[in-house]
């Protein structure tokens, strides 16, 4: 049985969403009709999806990109909080 959702209408950020568990939770909200956002150091494309350079160690960085994802979409519903830092 296949998992299904109807995110349409829906906005999410996903940090860290270009490589591993990131990119595949990341294209499972796009196939479920989400609008998605990659916030990630090193942006790889992702069909269906809209990436952004966002270092999320930077305050500066993440309120940049917050306000480009609200100018454009109006609101966040969702937040996966992703992205790991090894170091």
């Amino acid at each position: 049985m296949a998992v299904t959702f109807d995110f349409a209408g829906k906005t999410a950020i996903v940090t860290g969403g270009s490589r591993g568990i990131g990119k595949a939770v990341a294209m499972q909200l796009a196939r479920s009709g989400c609008d998605v956002w990659i916030w990630d150091a090193d942006p790889a494309p992702l069909d269906g999806t809209r990436s952004q350079t966002v270092d999320v160690t930077k305050a500066g960085d993440i309120g940049k990109a917050l306000s480009e994802v609200i100018a454009e979409s109006g609101r966040v519903d969702i937040l996966v909080n992703n992205a790991g830092y090894l170091g």
